[in-house]
């Protein structure tokens, strides 16, 4: 009998498998612990980029500003970046859905805020606890072509399981698949992985997308985690995702 729950996971999953640059290598950006995101090596140009959540670790800010881009930081739970570099700007200020909360800000309404309305090369970095669903809902499918690599911690991936979750994670990888692809994945080894409707699942994942305009993309051959990958979880081993196809 067929599983309709296990192919509607499935396809939602498929949102995420990655693709492999042809003209880019990769890098890793940020420490070996969480934190540290693998992206295209296509960062030595240095821009524009937003880090929103940062919490205790700004190691990739740090990288992201020694390669001489400006790094606009946004976190409303610290009082202050645990690490400082001329080229990072800290707001004590989070994202919402809405402009509601004065410590609380659309993602569009601060890159508007900071002059960076017509900038179409940016890069972005988003790691806020689950909050990333509804804040990314209420985007325009064309404030994501702005930015030339995406780089997100997902959460709560597990309530894949559940239709109105599920809906949501549609509607938002939708959007950012008309100008993105997936280029790599890994799983945050911190969280569970179970087994959902057949499908190994963990609740958490750390991916990279990149601008398909920029990039020659093919079919991925990689199997992840990759030797650019490092557990986020020292004390226990990395998930393996292999192909991650579906």
């Amino acid at each position: 009998m067929a599983d309709e729950t296990q192919s509607d996971i499935r396809a939602a999953l498929s949102h995420l498998t990655p693709m492999k640059s042809l003209n880019r290598s990769k890098t890793r950006v940020g420490g070996a612990l969480d934190g540290g995101y693998v992206m295209l090596d296509d960062l030595a140009s240095g821009g524009i980029c937003y880090s929103i959540g940062i919490g205790p670790d700004t190691s990739w800010d740090i990288d992201m500003a020694m390669r001489g881009w400006s790094v606009f930081q946004y976190d409303h739970t610290v009082e202050a970046a645990p690490a400082q570099h001329p080229n990072c700007h800290f707001h004590q200020v989070g994202i919402a859905p809405t402009d509601e909360a004065p410590n609380l800000k659309r993602l569009d309404t601060l890159v508007r805020m900071n002059g960076h309305a017509a900038e179409m090369d940016m890069v972005v970095k988003i790691d806020v606890e689950g909050s990333e669903w509804e804040c990314l809902d209420c985007l325009g499918s064309s404030f994501f072509g702005q930015f030339r690599q995406i780089v997100a911690e997902l959460h709560w991936m597990d309530h894949l399981i559940l239709p109105e979750f599920r809906s949501r994670f549609n509607r938002v990888l939708n959007k950012l698949r008309r100008t993105h692809e997936c280029v790599h994945i890994h799983a945050n080894n911190f969280s569970k992985m179970t087994l959902t409707h057949g499908i190994p699942l963990a609740e958490v994942y750390e991916v990279s997308f990149a601008r398909r305009a920029d990039y020659i993309l093919i079919e991925n051959d990689e199997l992840f985690p990759t030797d650019l990958d490092f557990p986020c979880n020292r004390a226990l081993p990395d998930y393996f995702l292999g192909l991650f196809k579906f």
